[in-house]
């Protein structure tokens, strides 16, 4: 399985994203960064379901304080499924889908003791 975005996955989640950081809102007509929730050194796919879209502050951050990026979903264990873990973004919780969508999570967002 590839771990580059190709065009067409890049596409879907940058219009799946509103071509917005998923972490703050800020709209990137240019220069949006995708990232990997399951990183690509622990397997992660380049797949529409294990991409988000970020600007290049929050994916400094991403990597920078990695134990807050996982607690927000921003990063994935090397074990867990993408599709199946939860993403608190600027928009609400959700949980992304293999055909390039969404699903709002009713779950609420506690966040932890970082």
């Amino acid at each position: 399985m590839a771990h580059e975005f190709s065009a067409e996955v890049r596409g879907q989640v940058l219009t799946r994203d509103l071509n917005r950081c998923v972490r703050c809102g800020r709209y990137l007509p240019e220069g949006a960064h995708l990232h990997h929730r399951k990183l690509r050194s622990q397997g992660g796919p380049g797949a529409v379901e294990n991409g988000i879209t970020l600007c290049a502050g929050c994916h400094r951050w991403v990597h920078q304080f990695i134990l807050a990026a996982r607690a927000s979903g921003l990063i994935v264990p090397s074990w867990a499924d993408p599709e199946a873990s939860v993403l608190f973004t600027w928009r609400g919780p959700m949980l992304l889908t293999v055909d390039g969508g969404y699903t709002m999570h009713s779950e609420p967002y506690v966040p932890s003791e970082w």
